[in-house]
């Protein structure tokens, strides 16, 4: 008993010793394994949706420290975390789950080309470095998650040809670049904060949808001073395309076509030196009057102006557009119109180009009822302009520009 009492302050000390740190260091293999949020988030993803092709066969969580060896799946060389997930037509079906919010580093999503349905889930806000959001051809269906304008990176958002509907959201992300919405349900009018609310964007296209109203122009979509690309076709819109566009420098498609637009063409509208596609066809929109510039002409345009205004004088259905003729630089520009009501007027009989040549057809009229296109792109005649455009129905003219 003497002998056990006596060691028992010594078997204390060496206890604490080891508490304290003498012990030796754990290892790795003795560590409980913890588990991964993004392998956790895309297992339950892959669990939620129909993969009858196994392309997400990889996708388990068995023993699955990181997903970067995963198919479809590309990370961070630096930090391992998930970058991009690339699953277009792998024919995926069944409701979007809300898992993917536990990627904060994802930046590049596509869903494109899937069968997968339902509304879009809300929280994709939490999805902070997302720049790019490809969702389209799915079935898709219902309204857009309020929080999608809180999406702080997003640049590019495709949802076209699915079956989202009711109002767009009043307002979009402030970094978005590319804005493409067509062949939805979307229905009442263009948000009237878009111009302040995303002044960057380059390409709006909300064709194919029921959005009616008369468009804010003057405040919502001519101060979008960045914009290349405008496509509000085959909606209800209605009312007056007010002045303005000329503050759209860098503007270069512009179809407004399948509409309700009335009134002039906006004057100025030939003022952008950029534009080189135009479509006002299937609208209600006014011809010139006697003396009357021709829209789509810049006033002070000489002899150009003066052949627009001899064969656009008085013509209904017949809706010019062009680009700015500039000294030095031969034009880039495009008419493109459709008859309608009383018939067309005919293509402006041949204009000689500086080398003397007249283009195919010169001063021949187009039957009523057809449309007709012309391109030239920086001096040479747009090849998409010929026989493609002869075959269905469309006439390829070549014109050229001035010094």
């Amino acid at each position: 008993m003497a002998t056990a009492t006596a060691t028992s302050p010594a078997l204390l000390l060496l206890l604490l010793f080891l508490l304290i740190g003498g012990a030796p260091p754990a290892t790795k293999a003795d560590m409980p394994m913890p588990v991964n949020e993004e392998v956790l988030g895309l297992v339950v993803f892959k669990s939620a949706l129909s993969d009858p092709t196994s392309a997400l066969a990889t996708w388990t969580g068995s023993d699955a420290t990181t997903p970067c060896a995963w198919a479809r799946v590309e990370c961070d060389p630096a930090t391992s975390r998930v970058l991009r997930l690339a699953l277009d037509g792998l024919a995926l079906s069944g409701r979007m789950p809300r898992d993917l919010d536990r990627l904060p580093a994802l930046q590049y999503l596509s869903l494109a080309r899937n069968n997968i349905s339902g509304p879009l889930p809300p929280g994709l806000s939490l999805l902070a470095s997302l720049r790019s959001l490809d969702l389209s051809y799915n079935a898709f269906s219902g309204p857009l998650p309020d929080d999608i304008a809180r999406l702080a990176s997003l640049r590019s958002l495709d949802l076209t040809g699915n079956a989202f509907s009711g109002p767009l959201p009043p307002a979009f992300p402030e970094t978005i670049r590319f804005l493409v919405l067509s062949g939805n349900q979307f229905s009442g009018p263009v948000p009237e904060g878009l111009a302040s609310g995303s002044p960057l964007l380059l390409h709006l296209n909300v064709s194919g949808n029921q959005l009616s109203g008369s468009p804010d122009f003057a405040g919502a979509l001519w101060p979008l001073q960045r914009l290349r690309t405008l496509d509000l076709s085959r909606n209800q819109f209605s009312g007056p395309v007010t002045g303005g566009i000329a503050r759209l420098h860098n503007l270069k498609t512009l179809i407004l076509s399948g509409n309700r637009f009335f009134g002039a063409v906006p004057a100025d509208i030939g003022l952008c030196p950029h534009l080189s596609a135009i479509d006002l066809s299937s609208n209600a929109f006014d011809g010139p009057g006697a003396g009357a510039p021709a829209p789509g002409v810049p006033a002070g345009a000489g002899p150009l102006q003066r052949e627009a205004e001899q064969h656009l004088a008085g013509g209904r259905g017949v809706q010019p557009g062009g680009g700015r003729l500039r000294a030095g630089a031969a034009a880039a520009w495009q008419w493109q119109w459709q008859a309608g009501g009383d018939g067309g007027q005919p293509v402006p009989a041949g204009r000689r180009r500086r080398d003397g040549v007249r283009g195919p057809g010169a001063g021949v009229p187009e039957p009523a009822g057809e449309r007709q296109v012309r391109r030239v792109r920086g001096g040479r005649a747009d090849p998409g302009a010929g026989d493609g455009a002869a075959r269905g129905g469309v006439r390829g003219r070549r014109r050229g520009g001035a010094d």
